[in-house]
């Protein structure tokens, strides 16, 4: 939830978005431009249903259930692990992950959307930010070996001041709460 005025908006994802784009006039000018809607909606609705459904799973491995609001579930480590390797493959492998498909779709166009950063942007460069944080270094160099054109769009957005400020944020809160994927020999 959040609040903007009077208005407290609960939700999530795409709700926000549209929220902010409609109430806010810069929003929607700078990174919801209308040329692009249609585009962005659709690499939104992608990132919604196919993305952050892989993401969240992974993330839940890594991150204990204690810390995320719930009970942890007791399951064996070799399951654990084997689950963790499914998730970072549906991410990262070569062939038909979600980051073959954002390579593909950076091939052409220097933003996700088109040639100018939008709310797409943004929101795939927090979804993947945070999953580089939480795994090993060797995750952040298989990123940049095998998607050559999402590490540029990364290293490119992680320049820009706004996303310098969230990076710092994200990777003092998995420090300060030890969320960073233990070692599990890679």
């Amino acid at each position: 939830m959040f609040e903007n005025g009077n208005d407290k908006i609960i939700g999530g994802g795409v709700s926000n978005i549209l929220y902010l784009s409609g109430a806010c006039h810069q929003v929607a000018e700078k990174l919801f431009p209308e040329h692009d809607r249609a585009e962005i909606e659709k690499i939104l609705n992608w990132f919604y249903m196919k993305m952050r459904t892989e993401t969240q799973r992974l993330i839940k491995l890594i991150v204990p259930g204690k810390v995320q609001g719930g009970k942890m579930v007791i399951t064996s480590a070799s399951q654990v692990i084997s689950n963790k390797e499914e998730q970072i493959n549906n991410i990262f492998a070569q062939n038909g992950s979600l980051l073959q498909v954002l390579d593909e779709k950076l091939k052409h166009k220097r933003f996700m959307a088109s040639n100018d950063l939008t709310v797409a942007d943004v929101i795939i460069y927090a979804e993947i930010s945070t999953i580089l944080s939480l795994l090993s270094e060797h995750h952040t160099s298989e990123l940049a070996r095998r998607f050559e054109h999402v590490s540029k769009w990364h290293d490119n957005l992680s320049e820009m001041d706004q996303i310098k400020k969230f990076d710092v944020h994200m990777k003092e809160l998995i420090h300060t709460f030890d969320l960073k994927e233990k070692h599990t020999g890679h």
